[in-house]
């Protein structure tokens, strides 16, 4: 895949295209925690002002958001453990 660019130098991306799956999962990684944030959380903007505040309103739904997942993930082991702990007849 090749362009020409305004000054008429031909600009090619196909060198990057192996590059090309590795940045979708980066977006895949990088974007769910802040649409998690703004979805489940709220946290469509800060309600706070100042730095300091920011960052602690920022923590406090990192924090909020761990806790979920960390709950989600202990129901899940706790619903395959009891799984395998039920006799079978």
């Amino acid at each position: 895949m090749s362009a020409r660019n305004k000054s008429g130098r031909t600009v090619t991306r196909d060198i990057y295209t192996h590059d090309r799956e590795a940045y979708n999962q980066r977006i895949w990684i990088a974007e769910t925690p802040f649409g998690l944030l703004k979805e489940l959380v709220g946290l469509r903007q800060f309600l706070l002002r100042g730095l300091e505040k920011v960052q602690t309103e920022w923590r406090w739904a990192c924090l909020s958001l761990n806790l979920d997942k960390l709950v989600r993930g202990l129901s899940r082991l706790r619903s395959t453990l009891r799984g395998e702990l039920e006799p079978t007849p």
